[in-house]
């Protein structure tokens, strides 16, 4: 009997436990803060600068390059990072979709459409 009820005590104290970490295990990362970006394409390297607000698991910003500053919305689902950048060219509309996997201060990933994807890193840089 003794063993019947520290069995389920054990049980009860492991389910508490989980219930109390699930929130933490479903918040995601923490993608807030200043990125730079890196890519390689056909035309050479390339820079670009992400600056993210963070809310909870969206995400909003402004995606600068050469091409000028782009307004981005987002999200955040564990530690995948994903949003799209659409900008208007003199050649119509362009969409790129933006994926990354974000382990701490840097992240790892893919931006591309239907035509092309390419692979790119980031790295937050230092708070001030």
């Amino acid at each position: 009997m003794k063993r019947v009820n520290h069995l389920s005590g054990l049980a009860l104290m492991l389910g508490l436990a989980l219930f109390a970490v699930q929130p933490a295990l479903a918040k995601g990362a923490n993608v807030a803060g200043t990125w730079a970006l890196t890519m390689n394409g056909q035309r050479g390297t390339f820079h670009q600068t992400l600056k993210l607000e963070q809310h909870g698991s969206s995400v909003e910003g402004t995606l600068s390059s050469r091409m000028g500053d782009t307004p981005i919305k987002g999200t955040v689902k564990g530690d995948a990072l994903a949003f799209t950048v659409t900008r208007n060219t003199p050649r119509g509309t362009f969409t790129m979709n933006y994926k990354a996997t974000v382990t701490g201060d840097s992240m790892k990933g893919t931006a591309g459409n239907e035509r092309f994807s390419l692979d790119f890193t980031g790295v937050r840089a230092a708070a001030q």
